[in-house]
């Protein structure tokens, strides 16, 4: 065998699956949706209450994107995270989320056109 005969690979540093589920948490993906919320001049918390709510009592048939969605708000929210444990909670028990609209003028059943009003 000549040593010609291997290829030598430069060391690439690839994280591993573990450690990017922990950098991709689903509080932080709230905690950013509620800041994108709060960029378009709306109570950022209050429609990530709502996206919750109405994602829990009717989860959405959308394609891939709603299978995203619905595993990013179907999934089990910590107890310690009440200001949106509180909101799957109600969605869940298929109770009214209409408490969440006074706050928060953005459904995800009307999201593009409730969008047009806020985009210049």
């Amino acid at each position: 065998m000549v040593m010609s005969d291997f290829y030598l690979m430069p060391y690439i540093d690839v994280p591993r699956f573990s450690d990017i589920v922990q950098i991709i948490t689903r509080s932080r993906v709230l905690d950013s949706l509620s800041q994108s919320f709060k960029g378009f001049g709306l109570n950022g918390a209050s429609c990530v209450q709502r996206l919750i709510c109405e994602i829990n009592s009717t989860p959405l048939k959308m394609g891939l994107l709603g299978d995203i969605l619905n595993t990013i708000f179907l999934g089990e929210i910590e107890k310690s995270y009440n200001t949106f444990y509180s909101a799957q909670k109600v969605g869940r028990s298929k109770k009214s989320c209409k408490a969440y609209s006074a706050e928060c003028p953005v459904s995800i059943f009307n999201f593009p056109s409730a969008f047009k009003s806020f985009i210049p």
